[in-house]
């Protein structure tokens, strides 16, 4: 069976209300750092960002500006920047050992010292780069745990979810990105190494604000990233918003759902679970794997196969 990709097809799926991240996360203010994770090319170039925030009730942050921010790779300063207005600072450096795989950052805020943690990943740039919303995709996700506990022990993982990704893993770069906050960053990156989910950079939005138009929040994120990533050609998700964003950014666009729906088009393709999702990838792998050749189909149209009966019902 094929499937053209310039065909219009729809689906509904619920609506994941993110409001519900106005939920108290803390009821106490504090001063918070947190890391972007980072990108680091093959000549070891990359740019690290770090968020300074006082949280405040209902789990909102306020940016802290005007603070000193010192970067560190192995124990050592790599870099320094001022907070802007937004809280953010950033740099960008050489990290010289390609064997590192984390970096910290440090601020004095009221002569304390606030720390925080990012990744590194090291890609190429012939890899095809597959983008995962996390919420309703690969978790299904228990918000109060989330949001009032200290670890999110009640979310579960999504049937599959975890064996696919880790075998797509094998031939693309795996990025997640998620309506979560800043705030939640942390707890996130936990749960998925957890749960045994394949290493990839962890994208999240910047506060409720921006949580609750998504659709915008992560088109935005996704046009940023793709200016230096042009690879990031594939995306999958579960709502009509991840779908919007992801077309937008001219990605093949993978919607899981139990049922299809008329609430998708423009390029969307529809599967049940991730059992269909893997014999999609396993029916169109060279092409899938092929960056170049992908996007050629994305912006001119063409057939991709499609697994047979991917609606049938499963015993």
């Amino acid at each position: 069976m094929t499937y053209p990709v310039n065909r219009l097809s729809k689906h509904h799926c619920p609506f994941m209300a993110v409001v519900i991240f106005s939920l108290v996360v803390s009821g106490c203010s504090r001063i918070v750092l947190t890391a972007t994770d980072g990108i680091v090319c093959l000549d070891g170039t990359t740019e690290l960002r770090v968020y300074l925030e006082k949280t405040l009730f209902p789990g909102t942050g306020r940016p802290v500006p005007d603070k000193s921010v010192t970067f560190l790779a192995n124990g050592l300063p790599i870099g320094e920047a001022m907070t802007t207005d937004e809280g953010r600072a950033a740099i960008s450096c050489r990290i010289p050992d390609q064997h590192c795989a984390r970096f910290a950052a440090i601020a004095s805020v009221r002569n304390h010292d606030v720390k925080a943690q990012g990744q590194l990943f090291r890609w190429t740039r012939d890899q095809t780069i597959i983008v995962v919303d996390i919420d309703g995709t690969i978790s299904d996700t228990k918000y109060d745990d989330l949001l009032l506990e200290h670890r999110d022990d009640e979310s579960v993982p999504i049937a599959l979810s975890q064996k696919t990704l880790n075998q797509l893993s094998e031939d693309f770069f795996i990025v997640y990105l998620t309506a979560r906050t800043r705030l939640l960053a942390e707890k996130t990156r936990c749960w998925l190494t957890e749960h045994d989910y394949p290493a990839g950079p962890l994208f999240v939005l910047s506060g409720v604000r921006q949580a609750i138009d998504r659709r915008r929040e992560k088109r935005r994120i996704l046009r940023t990233l793709r200016r230096t990533w042009p690879n990031i050609r594939i995306g999958i998700g579960d709502t009509s918003r991840d779908a919007q964003a992801y077309v937008a950014n001219k990605m093949l666009t993978i919607i899981i759902g139990h049922e299809p729906s008329d609430d998708f088009n423009d390029n969307t393709i529809q599967l049940r679970n991730w059992k269909t999702v893997s014999q999609f990838f396993s029916a169109n792998g060279d092409l899938l794997k092929d960056p170049d050749q992908l996007g050629a189909i994305i912006d001119q149209g063409g057939f991709l196969r499609m697994p047979i009966y991917p609606w049938k019902s499963e015993s």
